[in-house]
């Protein structure tokens, strides 16, 4: 098993030993026409990339998002797996009606947002990048 971190950091805002340290680990580094930058790092079963890592991200008051990545041979071993999707973008557009849509407003109180009871999935617009 391996743990890959996600880190987003603002590239105007980060030391460039940070930015280094990601690089020198093979860092998946991707940037857009945005000031924020998404990193997937694998961690090292090192005790001093292990203490590195934390160092820079408390320096940086950075936090990351950590995955299990399992191999193949690990997973045909598991007795039970759990099945996620990778994104979690399914929340309702703000905009048209889609709190008709995708709720049951039977019992629904414009006053406190309370009784609305959900009947169908959440949408997006388009796949998450």
């Amino acid at each position: 098993m391996k743990i890959r971190h996600r880190i987003v950091y603002d590239k105007t805002d980060i030391n460039p030993a940070f930015i280094r340290f990601l690089k020198d680990h093979n860092a998946n580094i991707q940037e857009d026409e945005t000031d924020l930058v998404v990193a997937y790092i694998v961690e090292k079963e090192e005790e001093e990339w292990t203490k590195e890592f934390n160092r820079l991200l408390d320096k940086e008051d950075l936090s990351s998002i950590a995955e299990s990545i399992y191999s193949k041979s690990e997973m045909k071993k598991a007795a039970w797996y759990t099945i996620r999707p990778t994104y979690r973008w399914e929340y309702p557009q703000p905009e048209d009606e889609y709190v008709e849509t995708i709720y049951d407003t039977t019992h629904y109180c414009e006053e406190c947002g309370c009784g609305l009871r959900q009947k169908q999935e959440f949408k997006v617009k388009k796949n998450p990048k």
